[in-house]
């Protein structure tokens, strides 16, 4: 495919998040800037109303980051990139689920220019972080807004790549619950080939207590125009010792929630990928009753 040039705008560092949020505020068609790999992509190919200002946030300090722990919660800065959430050991260790989503965008150029919060605001049912981050009841935090500042992961997508965020908001960090310690996850999504985005994406976080399930979180992303939590898999589980039935019995409810309704695009048919959200969501909950067992 033929790229276009990209059309003029004004660009704009500012050295610091008010700053960044001023100059939102004062171009009436701006858009924030962390790696680019998405926008300025979506510029070359001709977007409908490309930005006149973009606000870069790269000159402003402290922004690249990984704090916490399980323990206590983990937060991500809205300049770490994708490799290094990969890198790090703190999300290895302690939040393998999101360490296993990360681990499946398989181009180290996109995860070295890339960053964590920028793949999530674009807003893609397709994303492996935003699907990981749902299932970890994780929340964004909202920059310069009066009043709760948080808002869930779960919330951020309206429809495919349209999110609820308001022109002048920055997310300026990504911020992740503690987990209990018996608390086992899994990832899976399918792809064509590994470099190419996924056709379905399936991430799994059960609460263990005692021989069965507390309470469970399943996330489910490309089956719908946007990410969604299967609650009725979630209630197929809490309750009861994890089991082939009952496994099984999530994985029905998964394939049959009125969300699960896929498109037919060039990666996948809509029947091929339903068929495989009874698929994955089994394969994510028998790796997650494996950890569980060992724990």
């Amino acid at each position: 495919m033929l790229y276009r040039a990209l059309p003029e705008f004004d660009f704009v560092e500012p050295a610091s998040l008010e700053e960044a949020g001023e100059a939102l505020a004062s171009s009436p068609n701006a858009a924030v800037m962390a790696g680019g790999i998405s926008l300025l992509d979506a510029m070359k190919r001709g977007m409908a109303q490309p930005p006149t200002t973009i606000v870069s946030l790269k000159r402003i300090p402290g922004l690249r980051y990984i704090e916490g722990s399980r323990a206590g919660g983990m937060r991500i800065g809205p300049l770490t990139t994708i490799r290094d959430a990969e890198l790090s050991e703190t999300v290895k260790n302690e939040y393998p689920l999101l360490h296993d989503a990360l681990s499946n965008i398989h181009s180290v150029q996109v995860k070295t220019m890339g960053t964590v919060l920028g793949n999530v605001c674009v807003g893609t049912p397709a994303s492996d972080i935003l699907t990981a981050l749902v299932a970890l009841d994780a929340d964004l935090r909202l920059a310069g807004r009066d009043g709760d500042a948080l808002l869930p992961a779960a919330s951020l997508c309206q429809a495919a790549k349209r999110t609820c965020l308001a022109p002048t908001d920055i997310v300026e960090a990504i911020e992740i619950p503690a987990l209990p310690e018996r608390c086992c996850s899994a990832y899976c999504n399918l792809t064509r080939t590994l470099p190419d985005i996924s056709k379905l994406t399936v991430a799994v976080n059960l609460f263990m207590d005692g021989a069965g399930c507390r309470d469970a979180r399943i996330a489910i992303g490309a089956a719908a125009p946007v990410i969604y939590r299967a609650r009725a898999a979630e209630d197929a589980l809490k309750g009861v010792a994890l089991s082939a039935e009952s496994i099984a019995a999530s994985a029905e409810a998964a394939y049959n929630d009125p969300m699960t309704k896929p498109i037919t695009d060039m990666r996948s048919t809509g029947e091929y990928r339903k068929e495989m959200v009874r698929v994955l969501v089994r394969r994510a909950l028998e790796a997650a009753a494996a950890k569980a067992a060992k724990a």
